[in-house]
């Protein structure tokens, strides 16, 4: 009887130790590549300003003015430059999340999101209506989903954060 009994201690004792031995190897492994800790290296730092944070930064800001434009004239051409800009944005996070910052993930997939509906929006009316690029096109965007100007705020900050600290000189 206490043969049966030690055999399930046994295992349970292998079971803890490999797991533990998993997670060890694991961690080793996201460390040498980056993912956290000391070894967040300068090179991972530039390359997520240069792959996510600085073209994100652009698109948004391009975004922003053709916005501005765009309630000006409301021209399919304006708002085809906002959806050019949003896909833009949307592709270049999901191509690259490995390179986002952990404290931006969350932000990331409000932008995913809100790009995902606006640009669902923004298909349906466009094939309904085939403008022009000087059509007037009235476009209001995914209807309960605003824009998640908090997520935009924080990408801005954090491409400003990474610029002074990679490149305190240029700033």
């Amino acid at each position: 009887m206490t043969a049966m009994k030690s055999k399930p201690l046994l295992h349970l004792v292998l079971g803890v130790f490999l797991r533990g031995c998993v997670v060890v190897v694991l961690v080793a492994v996201a460390r040498r590549a980056g993912l956290f800790g000391p070894k967040r290296s300068r090179t991972w730092k530039e390359r997520c300003l240069s792959d996510v944070l600085a073209p994100v930064y652009m698109q948004l800001d391009r975004t922003k003015r053709a916005y501005l434009r765009y309630k000006e004239s409301h021209t399919y051409m304006e708002a085809k430059v906002i959806r050019d800009g949003n896909l833009a944005i949307r592709d270049t996070l999901l191509a690259n999340a490995h390179l986002i910052p952990p404290a931006l993930f969350d932000d990331a997939a409000k932008l995913i999101e809100h790009y995902d509906r606006w640009y669902e929006e923004f298909e349906r009316l466009r094939l309904a209506e085939k403008p022009e690029l000087e059509s007037r096109f009235v476009f209001l965007g995914p209807q309960g989903l605003r824009f998640p100007s908090d997520a935009e705020a924080r990408f801005q900050e954090a491409f400003r954060q990474y610029s002074s600290e990679l490149y305190p000189a240029a700033t």
